[in-house]
C-alpha cells in the first residue's frame, strides 16, 4: 500500500505538520520532524517503526496496536495517549510526558522511559522486560500483571502506584519510593534490588528463583 504522504519527497530539514488528514505515513527517519496530531486523531495499526517523531505533540491520540519499535519521542508531550497493544520495544520516550496514558498490554522491552511522567498511567499487562524507568514519575501508575523483570527503576516516583501480580524478578528498584503502593502477590527474586528498609515478605511478595516459570 502506497502512503498518503510521504515525507521522503520532502527536501527541509523540518517540518510541521498534522497527522491528522493521514491514514498512512511514511516518515524519513534520518532528520528530525516536529510532529503535531490533534487530539482524539487515531491510527490504528499504523506502521512507524524506528521514524524519528522526537517532541512530537500528540496528546489524547489513539495509536492502538501501531508499529513503533524503535521509534524516537523523546521528549514528546503524550499526555493522555493510547498505545494499548502497542509494540513500542526499544523505543526511545526518554523524558516523555505520557502522563494518563493507557499502555496496556504494549510490547516494551528494552524501551528506554528514563525521567518519563507515567503518573496515573495504564500500564496493565504490559512488557516491560529490561526497560530503563530509572528517575521516571511513576505515581499512581498501574502495573497490574506487567513483567518488569530486569528492568531498571532507581530514584523512581511510585508513590500509590499499583503492582499487584507484576514480575520483578532482577528488577532494579534501589533508591525509588514505593510509600503508599499495593505490591500484594508480586513476584521477586533473589536478583531484585529494592529501596533500604524495605522488605518484600512483609507485604505480600512472593518469591521465586529468576528461572522459575509463571503459570
Amino acid at each position: 500500500m502506497q502512503p498518503d504522504f510521504d515525507l521522503k519527497r520532502q527536501d527541509r530539514r523540518s517540518a510541521l505538520i498534522s497527522l491528522l488528514p493521514f491514514t498512512w505515513v511514511n516518515l524519513m527517519t534520518q532528520h528530525r520532524w516536529l510532529i503535531i496530531a490533534a487530539p482524539g486523531a487515531s491510527f490504528g495499526d499504523i506502521d512507524l517503526r524506528a521514524a524519528n517523531l522526537h517532541r512530537a505533540s500528540m496528546s489524547a491520540a489513539s495509536f492502538p496496536k501501531a508499529g513503533l519499535k524503535h521509534v524516537n519521542l523523546g521528549p514528546a508531550l503524550l499526555v493522555d495517549i493510547d498505545f494499548s497493544d502497542a509494540d513500542l520495544e526499544e523505543a526511545d520516550l526518554d523524558d516523555a510526558q505520557l502522563g494518563g496514558a493507557r499502555l496496556s498490554r504494549a510490547n516494551l522491552v528494552q524501551t528506554n522511559l528514563r525521567g518519563a511522567s507515567l503518573a496515573r498511567a495504564d500500564l496493565n499487562e504490559a512488557n516491560l522486560m529490561g526497560a530503563n524507568l530509572d528517575h521516571a514519575d511513576l505515581t499512581g501508575a498501574s502495573f497490574v500483571g506487567a513483567d518488569l523483570e530486569g528492568s531498571t527503576i532507581r530514584k523512581a516516583h511510585l508513590e500509590g502506584a499499583d503492582l499487584r501480580r507484576a514480575d520483578l524478578r532482577g528488577a532494579n528498584l534501589e533508591g525509588s519510593d514505593l510509600n503508599g503502593a499495593v505490591v500484594e502477590g508480586a513476584l521477586y527474586s533473589d536478583t531484585t534490588r529494592f529501596p533500604d528498609d524495605f522488605d518484600p515478605a512483609d507485604i505480600g511478595l512472593l518469591q521465586l528463583a529468576d528461572t522459575d516459570s509463571i503459570t
